[in-house]
């Protein structure tokens, strides 16, 4: 998928982006939980006793085991007694900064007055079993009697007694020269080795619960501050997921849609890049004449921009010849033709509009063609610039510099064919200097294609709003000969009324032909009265 395509995509189909987006939101926002929560913070430090060899880190790890463990849980859960032991288990979190001897009991609960106190009884749960030399409290008792014996007992002997009786014995019943106690007195010597090793490792045992904690609270719970129940988190999820799957709506909707996406795929599609953009005008879609009369202000440089590339594919004769075509009914191109030529006027060259619209014949209606013989009148006299009464065969405009060349009174399919019109051409050739021919949309009628085909330029006229894909991709085949000409125009469609119908109703000719021909009679004899 190219980067341009998705642009375009974006641009025009943002909305959809937005909609989704809003809809994610709201979503989001919707399934957010809601309920506040308190949080408080007793900090600990947690260091392994003095004279313990062994490795700090090993130690605190070991320790956290031990601070997260139940009995922690239940001692505290005691302390509170309108909570669970499931309810302390929730509420209480233990955490440890890295590479320092800190420990965080962390305490929440949506009670706002039972955070602190939670935080600083588990606290000092730990604390207090730290501080009593064991998780055991009798077994420093025990090692002193298993060493120096029961004191409320007479008979109980210890340990280091033991191996002084054995000492005694020993003195006593071996000789003093004796090299060897093993082979004198093998079994009192392997007894009293025994011995001493079991008093060893009691003493270090003792020794080591002996020595003070160095593990303390450092920072009690002071203060509840209320913590985010996790509503940022669907709020954003959501907004992100609603942006996200607008995004990819649009993009398939653009890429699988019939109609035409931007003025890229619409060059893509012709062969040839577009040239200019026409935006809608509330003036030009009320009246047509107001592209010939008052062309706003902000249209005219798109116009001219059009009448220069125009000219500029002008062959080597004197008259430029210019079709102006539409991809569609409705396309814009009679607005169009009529810009053009009142700004090839305006530029001071003469200029004749052709009306090759057989079917929609606006340019004739516009400027009241009916009442001149137009092109019928040239193709019954052999491209005579004057009917067979001798009026001439052009309607004036406003604009002296401008004439038009209608479809005078009729409206027959047969007016003009592909055979004929050159001729039609060749007769506006000798009248002006610039032949502009509103041709209908550009695959209705083969005069239209013939039209195309003798133009210098052929100005496309595209509704992007509405043009599909399919439609305007054949175009581009049947045009593949003349791209070189072809000068694509973005435009507003105008909204094809119901009451026109495609092809029109045919009039009886001899009534309209006579009609006119008294009418042109009777002014003649009234110049006369009047000169």
């Amino acid at each position: 998928m190219e980067l341009s395509f998705v642009i375009s995509a974006l641009k025009k189909r943002f909305w959809i982006i937005a909609l989704f987006a809003i809809a994610g939101f709201l979503l989001g926002l919707t399934l957010a939980p809601s309920d506040i929560s308190y949080q408080a913070e007793s900090k600990l430090v947690v260091r392994q006793p003095v004279g313990d060899s062994q490795n700090s880190e090993r130690y605190i790890a070991t320790e956290l085991n031990v601070i997260e463990s139940s009995r922690f849980v239940r001692e505290t859960a005691e302390q509170f007694p309108e909570l669970e032991f499931d309810d302390v288990a929730e509420a209480i979190e233990v955490e440890h900064d890295p590479e320092t001897d800190i420990v965080s009991i962390i305490a929440r609960h949506p009670v706002q007055n039972l955070p602190i106190p939670l935080a600083n009884a588990y606290a000092n749960a730990y604390i207090d079993s730290v501080q009593s030399g064991s998780l055991n409290p009798t077994e420093t008792e025990q090692i002193r009697i298993q060493l120096f014996g029961d004191p409320e007992d007479e008979e109980s002997i210890g340990l280091i007694e033991q191996v002084e009786d054995i000492n005694q014995e020993i003195d006593s019943t071996v000789p003093s020269d004796v090299i060897s106690l093993e082979v004198a007195a093998p079994d009192l010597e392997w007894e009293r080795t025994r011995l001493t090793n079991e008093i060893s490792v009691l003493q270090d045992r003792l020794n080591a619960l002996e020595v003070p904690a160095n593990s303390r609270v450092f920072d009690e719970a002071v203060r509840a501050v209320p913590i985010s129940s996790g509503s940022e988190i669907f709020i954003f999820g959501g907004l992100v997921a609603g942006s996200l799957l607008g995004l990819l709506t649009a993009l398939s909707w653009a890429r699988f849609s019939t109609k035409v996406l931007d003025e890229f795929s619409v060059g893509e599609l012709l062969g040839t890049p577009v040239v200019a953009q026409l935006p809608h005008y509330r003036s030009l879609s009320k009246n047509i004449l107001a592209a010939f009369r008052a062309l706003p202000r902000s249209a005219v440089p798109v116009i001219d921009q059009l009448c220069v590339r125009s000219e500029a594919k002008a062959k080597n004769h004197n008259t430029l010849v210019v079709a102006v075509v539409g991809t569609q009914r409705g396309a814009g191109s009679s607005t169009l033709a009529m810009a053009m030529a009142e700004r090839f006027a305006t530029g001071g060259s003469s200029v004749v509009l052709v009306d090759g619209d057989v079917r929609d014949p606006k340019v004739t209606e516009a400027f009241n063609g009916q009442r001149n013989g137009g092109i019928p009148a040239v193709l019954a006299n052999d491209g005579a610039l004057v009917d067979r009464e001798g009026f001439s065969v052009f309607t004036k405009t406003m604009d002296p510099r401008v004439s038009v060349l209608g479809l005078g009174a009729t409206t027959r399919l047969s007016t003009l064919k592909r055979d004929n019109v050159a001729r039609v051409i060749e007769a506006a050739s000798r009248k002006g200097q610039i032949v502009v021919v509103d041709a209908g949309p550009a695959l209705d009628l083969a005069s239209t294609i013939q039209a195309i085909r003798l133009a210098d330029a052929v100005v496309l006229a595209t509704p992007i709003s509405r043009q599909k894909v399919d439609e305007l991709a054949d175009l581009g085949r049947q045009l593949n000969q003349v791209t070189d000409k072809l000068l694509p125009v973005i435009t507003v469609p105008a909204k094809v009324s119901n009451s026109r119908k495609t092809t029109p109703v045919d009039v009886d000719l001899v009534s309209i032909e006579t009609a006119r021909v008294k009418s042109q009679e009777a002014t003649t004899v009234a110049q006369r009265v009047t000169g």
